[in-house]
């Protein structure tokens, strides 16, 4: 049967040049796929029979934290005093294993790596069996017509080429892809009966409070010695003591102490008003509760 003459125009680009081109720009346009990666880490409560267990520590834990506030004021001279209340507790550890799963999905240009490769591969391959199928008609001086099997096998090892890498990179991304399960030992603590706390609990100095008196705010520092002073706002001269007014010292997000305030503040002149308020504790979370949300311990 009679192949059908494929001719090209006449120019400074062969035909294979042309062909090598479309393939390095399909090549160019596919490129490494990108993967998506997602980790999740669990605790498993046991782990395999016959493995090795890590040492299994012992300790104390800081459960709670209170504060007992002594305040002192003297004319609109506020002055308070932070002693912290910590709570400890023993905590018991015991051997778990940690699961790391890692799933990677590949992008949509895998897919095209893959499917392009193995098309242009499969025409390299019909190419070199028969370059004549896809080689340029030409004339000789007898005027017959004839195919340069030159041409052909140019272009089939060309797109062979290109195919083959195309092929190798969607392999290397297939591999890329790969779900991986990785297992670690470690220990699990749990909170037991309160213990008294094994060394100076000192995390008051240096910390920042803020103060609202009469609808302004203000923040003090305390120092080494957990005291801190502030200028209470300008009051209005009432009756000998009033009730009506108050201070309000934050120490957390949603915690805070109220103190009274004397008005007049002339009425603290030859008697100051002080007194000793109380923080209850409040609970701290252990490490271990929050990796169990999600984060390696």
């Amino acid at each position: 049967m009679a192949l059908p003459a494929v001719s090209f125009p006449r120019s400074g680009l062969r035909p294979w040049m042309l062909a090598a081109l479309a393939a390095t720009a399909s090549a160019a346009g596919g490129g490494c796929a990108p993967i998506r990666t997602s980790t999740t880490v669990r605790v498993l409560e046991t782990g395999r029979k016959g493995a090795p267990t890590p040492e299994v520590p012992r300790g104390t834990h800081l459960a709670a934290l209170g504060a007992v506030v002594e305040y002192r004021q003297w004319l609109d001279e506020l002055t308070v005093r932070v002693r912290p209340v910590p709570v400890c507790a023993d905590v018991r550890f015991s051997p778990v294993v940690v699961e790391a799963r890692t799933v990677r999905r590949a992008g949509p240009a895998m897919g095209w790596e893959l499917g392009l490769g193995a098309a242009l591969t499969a025409f390299g391959a019909f190419g070199l069996a028969r370059p004549e199928a896809i080689s340029t008609a030409r004339t000789d001086a007898a005027g017959e017509v004839y195919r340069d099997r030159a041409t052909g096998l140019r272009l089939a090892g060309t797109m062979g080429s290109v195919g083959a890498l195309l092929l190798v990179a969607g392999i290397v991304d297939a591999v890329r892809a790969r779900d991986t399960v990785r297992h670690a030992a470690g220990v699990r603590g749990k909170l037991g009966d309160e213990v008294p706390c094994a060394v100076a609990f000192v995390p008051v100095a240096g910390r920042t409070l803020v103060v609202r008196v009469s609808g302004r705010t203000e923040t003090v520092t305390l120092d080494a010695e957990g005291r801190g002073r502030l200028r209470l706002p300008p009051a209005p001269e009432a009756g000998p003591h009033p009730a009506g007014m108050s201070a309000f010292v934050g120490f957390d997000r949603n915690r805070a102490v109220r103190i009274p305030v004397v008005t007049p503040y002339g009425a603290t002149a030859r008697a100051p008003s002080q007194g000793v308020v109380t923080l209850e504790p409040a609970r701290i979370r252990p490490p271990w509760e929050i990796s169990d949300e999600g984060k390696a311990p």
